[in-house]
């Protein structure tokens, strides 16, 4: 399991239980700078997309956009139209769209582009002209798709595991306490496959399980995820944003390592009944899902297997304090743009509140936080060209694709 799929687990739930404590607006943190509305929308895509997860903007203003949803990789024109056929599944002059969802776009020095297929392990690099040019290897079968991406020298960077070992068992829940683990950031080069660790990011805590009298063994679910995030800059620094202070550890493509002060932050303070509620929704969330299971079982004939000890809850006490600072649902919650800025989601507070309008953090390593923008809300950040970025919106059962200026 990858680890932004493990930090991903629990956000909802904790959103909605924080999201009605937070609904009192308040005025930020002395620092932080004024919040303001993204630049105006400069061009539309007529054709709706069944999903879009991720667009390439080339420097003639053309844009690929990849929609996994529909197994299709499209190259639109500048004006957002006229969409050429890259990979999909019918055409026969068109590469195969692989099977697996989790297929990226990467950027790769010019206009060339870097395209995971997640089917054959392997890299495709698509020309300016919207064609497979070759197939590159993985440098490593163990990299994460989901947060790879490259840097300005064309080597891929990407999360690497560490062989997490699971944990013994305890007695009893009082006696756990939670184990932190962290992943590489490694560089691999494609042409050599040389590999350098640039940095490590922490990984979710994760709890032990309780063991009964008899034997049996519970997982111990973890509602509040706090864990690192990471992305490259447009000249190959490496940026990891830390959850616990809230800074950045910047790693240059030399490998010169800087810290950048901690950030002003609208820190959101989590009360015990709000870590009571939160873990209420999620034990209601966990009976829902598993009468669900057992209802489809009994459907299909079968008998579900139910373990004598449920899922088990930390204590309130073991649960954080405050709020972590930034989401991690998305490779763009985390995330630069093309004028070497990076670009941090901003996680529940008192002013931003759940299911309302995306603010992201801009940073830069000279000028530190140094901008607060907000996006319309139902928005989410699909790519970044110079001076734009890339939103796309669900409208029912298709998706949108905009251009918005930054300023």
């Amino acid at each position: 399991m990858s680890a932004l799929t493990h930090r991903r687990r629990g956000t909802l739930a904790l959103g909605v239980a924080l999201a009605l404590a937070a609904a009192r607006a308040a005025a930020p943190q002395q620092g932080l700078p004024p919040t303001r509305s993204i630049g105006r929308t400069i061009a539309t895509a007529p054709d709706s997309f069944q999903s879009v997860h991720d667009v390439r903007q080339l420097s003639d203003g053309r844009v690929l956009v990849n929609d996994p949803a529909a197994r299709r990789l499209v190259l639109l024109d500048s004006a957002l139209r006229n969409p050429v056929v890259v990979l999909d599944t019918n055409s026969a002059s068109a590469r195969h769209y692989p099977h697996r969802s989790d297929s990226r776009l990467l950027p790769y020095p010019g206009d060339t582009t870097l395209f995971i297929d997640g089917d054959a392990l392997a890299l495709l690099m698509i020309g300016p002209s919207g064609t497979v040019a070759r197939v590159v290897s993985l440098p490593s079968p163990d990299l994460d798709f989901a947060s790879a991406t490259t840097d300005a020298a064309g080597r891929l960077v990407f999360e690497l595991y560490p062989s997490i070992k699971p944990l013994p068992p305890v007695a009893s829940l009082e006696l756990s306490a939670p184990v932190r683990d962290s992943a590489a950031i490694v560089r691999a080069d494609l042409a050599t496959h040389h590999q350098d660790t640039a940095a490590k990011a922490a990984l979710p805590a994760r709890y032990p399980g309780v063991t009964s009298d008899a034997g049996t063994t519970s997982p111990v679910s973890n509602p509040i995820h706090i864990s690192d995030g990471w992305t490259v800059l447009s000249d190959g620094t490496v940026a990891v944003v830390r959850s616990q202070e809230f800074h950045v550890d910047w790693v240059t493509a030399s490998g010169a390592h800087s810290t950048s002060p901690r950030f002003p932050h609208d820190w959101f303070r989590i009360t015990d009944s709000t870590k009571e509620a939160l873990l209420d929704s999620l034990r209601r969330a966990n009976a829902e899902r598993d009468s669900t299971l057992r209802a489809r079982a009994a459907a299909a004939g079968r008998a579900m297997i139910v373990s004598p000890m449920s899922t088990l809850y930390p204590d309130v006490s073991q649960l954080p304090d405050y709020r972590p600072p930034f989401f991690l649902r998305s490779p763009f919650d985390v995330s630069a743009d093309a004028d070497g800025n990076l670009w941090i989601h901003e996680g529940l507070s008192r002013i931003n509140v759940l299911g309302g309008p995306p603010v992201f953090d801009v940073v830069n390593p000279r000028a530190g936080l140094f901008d607060r923008v907000q996006f319309p809300g139902g928005t989410v950040v699909v790519g970044f060209g110079p001076g734009v970025v890339y939103l796309s919106s669900r409208n029912g059962a298709t998706s949108s694709l905009v251009r918005a200026r930054i300023r």
